[in-house]
């Protein structure tokens, strides 16, 4: 089945802002985690930290920054590649990244998981089975 420009860019988008939310909530999450039992914020849920305002006015434009700016990565790296393979590891490297970067810092996560999900993009666009058939032998 083959999907239009518009459809593929469509995609694309989809998948950066989906992923940069998981990893967002990855990073909260591992946070909340880690944190010790004399902190305010110790024991709520993801879910009660983000109707912090503060943490809103932080954590919203960041994560769609962040999704952003994979999304424009996975334009050049991803568009010729099969995005049924490279979509779902992309996905997890860039998560489980964030996760781990968010148990020694919270601030760390976001560059640890652009950088992950970047070099994963890069290794799925040179990696020439995973290429298009139409552009297989480029």
């Amino acid at each position: 089945m083959s999907i239009g420009t518009l459809g593929r860019a469509g995609i694309l988008a989809l998948g950066a802002i989906l992923c940069a939310l998981v990893c967002g909530f990855a990073a909260l999450w591992v946070q909340q985690a880690t944190l010790p039992p004399t902190d305010l914020a110790y024991g709520l849920s993801v879910v009660h930290v983000l109707g912090d305002p503060f943490v809103r006015l932080v954590w919203i434009p960041v994560t769609l920054g962040a999704g952003l700016s994979g999304f424009f990565v996975s334009l050049w790296a991803l568009w010729r590649v099969q995005l049924a393979k490279a979509g779902p590891l992309t996905f997890a490297v860039t998560a489980v990244a964030s996760a781990v970067a968010a148990y020694r810092s919270v601030l760390l996560s976001l560059p640890v998981a652009f950088l992950s999900g970047a070099i994963v993009m890069i290794w799925c666009r040179h990696h020439t089975t995973w290429a298009l058939p139409e552009h297989a032998s480029q």
